[in-house]
């Protein structure tokens, strides 16, 4: 292994440490969501008062809830081994080992994808737990006599968030595919001008 290779090879470490401490995170927060819906569920069941946006909340908490799921399986897939990774058309799959060794691009695309699922999926789940949170504190003066609580309020706020956040993962999914291209577009351009100039360079 080359001394070069080698540095890949740290990097690539550090970097799943990284990964991994932003899965313990998500995975901490997604027990916390876990928890507070639990509760709201429970209450489901009592004749006491509840907040005026109680089954909003409920809904949010739901959806919040599989965001996060899909931040921990996205950001398991990370810390997948090279040699696992699902092969690209583009670029010939090598049968030696070769193979499994990171290279710069690879670094790259993976800190990408980190951050990606880190603010879309997380960072995005947190904010609505968040507001679901908040909206447990609004009080029945802000809010019209007509948003009281049913039962068939929840269901369907449920089923909308549920749905919502389907097509939320839809548009993600449209988004990394298209950054995949531009970022695939733009070294295939930098390796075409970076051959050209070896043509055309005269020898010393």
């Amino acid at each position: 292994m080359t001394e070069q290779q080698e540095l890949f090879e740290k990097v690539g470490e550090q970097l799943r440490a990284k990964i991994l401490s932003k899965f313990q995170t998500s995975a901490f927060l997604a027990m916390l969501a876990v928890s507070v819906l639990g509760v709201q569920l429970s209450t489901l069941s009592d004749d006491k008062a509840r907040p005026p946006l109680f089954w909003i909340s409920i809904a949010l908490m739901f959806g919040a809830l599989l965001v996060y799921i899909a931040a921990l399986i996205k950001l398991d897939e990370l810390t997948m081994p090279k040699r696992f990774w699902k092969p690209d058309s583009k670029r010939p799959r090598a049968e030696d080992f070769l193979f499994v060794l990171l290279e710069d691009q690879d670094l790259w695309e993976l800190q990408r994808r980190m951050i990606f699922y880190w603010y879309t999926l997380t960072l995005t789940a947190t904010a609505v737990t968040g507001l679901a949170l908040f909206l447990l504190l609004v009080p029945q003066t802000w809010v019209p006599k007509t948003w009281g609580l049913h039962t068939e309020d929840t269901l369907i706020a449920v089923l909308g968030a549920v749905a919502l956040t389907m097509v939320y993962f839809r548009v993600l999914a449209a988004i990394a595919r298209g950054q995949s291209k531009l970022l695939l577009r733009l070294k295939s351009d930098r390796l075409r001008r970076f051959k050209f100039g070896d043509f055309i360079r005269s020898p010393d």
